[in-house]
């Protein structure tokens, strides 16, 4: 799968690669989750509760996957409270960076932001409620940073064998990584001075 995602990658430039995500995006109605809210809301006013909850639980999950490094966002792993219309994230495998590193397909985007959730906030997509939350929430998390440290500095001092052994997997992939650069280094030294032994 890597090497697909990687000749794709070569192969295809930016706009082309935008046309055809354009294309797979007008298959779904634009409205599709936007219907489901209106569908859940008993009247306009829930209606426009749900969509509130869901835009500040959204923005709050972001930045909190964002601070914390979290990957693999797909969308099997956002769940919606049909009760009160708040996202809940969910499957939390990949923190501190390592779905960018561990990941066949690394999650290079930290947010997920999609037409889908952009026009179930209209018409202010997320200029209102989503840009908000999120200014408040890293301005809160500034404000007590000393808790957020001290809480992280548990998974310093005691990583998990799951974290341990990503590590041994990282080094060893990194120690292969130096042995085969030197030894092609080596490998290349070595032809180019045979090559200057058949010009002699």
């Amino acid at each position: 799968m890597i090497e697909n995602y990687r000749k794709c990658y070569q192969k295809y430039s930016r706009n082309e690669t935008l046309n055809a995500f354009k294309k797979r995006e007008a298959m779904v109605p634009w409205d599709m989750l936007r219907k489901s809210y209106q569908k859940l809301a008993s009247s306009p006013e829930s209606y426009f509760v749900l969509r509130g909850n869901y835009a500040t639980s959204h923005a709050l999950n972001c930045i909190s996957a964002y601070i914390m490094g979290i990957g693999d966002r797909h969308l099997s792993n956002h769940m919606v409270d049909l009760t009160n219309g708040k996202m809940i994230a969910i499957n939390f495998g990949h923190a501190f960076g390592s779905a960018t590193q561990f990941l066949d397909i690394p999650d290079l985007i930290p947010f997920r932001m999609t037409r889908q959730l952009r026009n179930l906030l209209l018409p202010l997509r997320e200029k209102g409620v989503i840009e908000g939350t999120m200014v408040h929430s890293l301005r809160a998390l500034r404000q007590h940073k000393e808790q957020l440290i001290s809480t992280m500095d548990v998974f310093i001092k005691e990583p998990s064998l799951d974290w341990q052994v990503r590590l041994l997997y990282c080094s060893l992939r990194l120690v292969i990584r130096i042995s085969l650069s030197k030894c092609c280094k080596e490998r290349n030294s070595g032809n180019e001075q045979s090559q200057r032994g058949h010009q002699w």
